[in-house]
């Protein structure tokens, strides 16, 4: 089962980590559309996600790639530097990072080896060398959860986000009528949207 971990620096962010490349398979197929993974590129490594704070909003991702602090994104990249067999022993390594819904696997692929869908999502940290108090910091906060169901908790997840949409649905079903009355048809088009 994968360790979690809370960003030493933002702890409203999870990271969770696999510990070899079958969990590492199970966390390509059960991951959450707002996941952003992390791998050493070009080498075998752990693969280690950020989870965001699940949203609240229907249809939000709450996590831009773009907008990662700088700090979770070194938190992130000494893990998978240090979960590295051939990582950890070079001095520097680049990683790569991309949303969850951005890691492409087909079935001809080995376990836990993946692609990617579009490569505008991809980004790079490069010359990684080790940071043993950054290290120390996250390692701080580890936590192996050996009872952690990854496709019941996708499922539930899936499950709120369909109770979220539709109470948004409904909310707009019930608010559309009230503003075409209060500001007529053509109005009310440009205030929905």
């Amino acid at each position: 089962m994968p360790f979690y971990f809370k960003c030493a620096t933002r702890p409203e962010y999870i990271i969770y980590m696999g510990e070899d490349k079958y969990e590492n398979e199970e966390l390509i197929k059960y991951g959450w559309r707002e996941d952003i993974w992390f791998h050493v590129e070009g080498l075998s490594s752990a693969h280690v996600y950020i989870r965001p704070p699940e949203p609240t909003e229907a249809g939000v991702i709450h996590l831009n790639i773009d907008e990662i602090p700088q700090a979770v994104i070194d938190e992130c990249c000494q893990l998978v530097k240090k979960n590295s067999i051939q990582g950890s022993k070079d001095k520097k390594v680049d990683v790569v990072y991309t949303p969850w819904f951005n890691l492409k696997k087909t079935p001809d692929m080995e376990p836990g080896q993946v692609a990617f869908h579009k490569k505008q999502d991809v980004r790079y940290n490069r010359n990684i060398e080790k940071d043993q108090p950054i290290l120390k910091q996250i390692e701080k906060t580890r936590v192996w959860n050996g009872d952690v169901k990854l496709q019941l908790e996708q499922q539930e997840r899936l499950k709120r986000e369909s109770a979220r949409e539709k109470k948004a649905k409904a909310n707009k079903n019930r608010i559309t009528p009230l503003i075409k009355r209060q500001y007529g048809t053509e109005q009310a088009d440009v205030v929905m949207n």
